[in-house]
């Protein structure tokens, strides 16, 4: 997997980049900005695509509390997140 440092004033809207934003509320509340679709979706697992990445997450009964063509929210016992560039 390729790493990716960015000093602060060099990271530019990731919304732009076509990059997933994902906002953790402590192990139980994910919210996920600016991916493309849902890849796969169960009760332990979530892969969504962006344009540019995979992100994974598992757990235990995760579910998709609302989604929207921008945004969604997981709710559930969030164990592992995963990213994995897609086009690098």
């Amino acid at each position: 997997m390729k790493e990716k440092r960015f000093a602060i004033n060099e990271i530019e809207n990731p919304l732009l980049l076509g990059t997933i934003r994902l906002t953790l509320t402590g192990k139980h509340v994910a919210i996920i900005e600016n991916y493309k679709g849902i890849v796969e979706f169960n009760s332990n697992s979530i892969i969504l695509q962006s344009k540019n990445e995979i992100v994974a997450l598992q757990g235990q009964k995760l579910n998709i509390s609302y989604y929207t063509k921008d945004e969604m929210k997981v709710n559930g016992d969030i164990e592992l997140i995963e990213v994995r560039e897609t086009n690098v």
